[in-house]
């Protein structure tokens, strides 16, 4: 089953968990960042931060996978005000869609409309390293389940708004790393894929694969949020290595260029912020 949208847009668990941070909140936030597994470093980076446990939250989805902190960070990064969300609950851990997907109503709630979606995902497409960074440009449900009860999303053509800033074409410059576009596989994990599956996917267009972010873009482009997404790449995925897959492979990758990854956030905080498109 699907999420009630009209439901949950009422729901005063939305606006009790909204009110909380409003008070709690030192500034005003213009850009969300989602940060996916190891890859929550950019806190580092935040200036006169406020820190806030997703468990210390109201109605908020805790984390229990390594590699996800479970807290909210909010302060300044490169002069723009910022809410980063170190960590995120997935679907594979028991959750409902409208528990993985609910800070993006609230961030709807606090009228923040411009989100950074990152991911620590592995490699469909064979031209792809560990290391290098995928600017998403499409979406695959290989979960093959609606988000939505009324299936809105069948309908949603654009899921990301990388168009709408040209400036994003220049990421390149300042990562050693190359940065491809690509397509995003969601798969509800925990397991990782067979090579039989990684051809499937192959086959149909996906460039990356990963257990999380599809549910959230889809909601916050519901939501009328402008959604930048990034994937950097963990691991290749199965079929393609002869290694044996794991979480702590991906943690060690999201380490290792964990400065360089910091660089290009920082760059898409800027970009996003200057422009007023949504």
């Amino acid at each position: 089953m699907g999420i009630d949208f009209y439901g949950i847009i009422k729901d005063s668990k939305v606006k009790e968990t909204s009110e909380f941070l409003k008070r709690k909140l030192p500034c005003t936030p213009e850009v969300a960042i989602i940060l996916g597994s190891g890859l929550s470093i950019i806190e580092e980076k935040i200036e006169n931060k406020l820190l806030i446990n997703y468990a210390d939250i109201p109605n908020f989805p805790k984390t229990t996978v390594s590699g996800h902190p479970g807290r909210v960070a909010v302060g300044i990064l490169k002069g723009v005000p910022v809410m980063a969300f170190l960590g995120r609950s997935h679907y594979y851990e028991g959750r409902k869609l409208e528990e993985i997907t609910f800070p993006m109503f609230v961030l709807h709630q606090l009228d923040v409309r411009k989100v950074i979606v990152t991911n620590a995902a592995g490699a469909v497409n064979q031209r792809l390293n560990v290391g290098d960074l995928v600017l998403l440009e499409g979406l695959i449900n290989f979960a093959q389940i609606d988000i939505f009860s009324d299936g809105w999303e069948r309908n949603l053509k654009t899921p990301f708004s990388t168009s709408c800033y040209p400036e994003l074409q220049n990421l390149e410059s300042i990562y050693p790393g190359k940065i491809h576009r690509g397509v995003y596989c969601w798969t509800t994990g925990p397991s990782y894929e067979t090579p039989a599956e990684i051809r499937f996917m192959r086959h149909l267009g996906g460039d990356v694969v990963g257990m999380s972010t599809l549910p959230e873009v889809v909601v916050a482009r519901r939501l009328g949020l402008a959604v930048i997404g990034i994937s950097f790449v963990s691991n290749p995925a199965a079929g393609i290595s002869h290694k044996p897959l794991s979480h702590e492979e991906v943690k060690e990758a999201a380490e290792k260029y964990k400065d360089d990854f910091c660089v290009v956030i920082e760059r898409c905080v800027e970009v996003v912020s200057q422009s007023g498109k949504v």
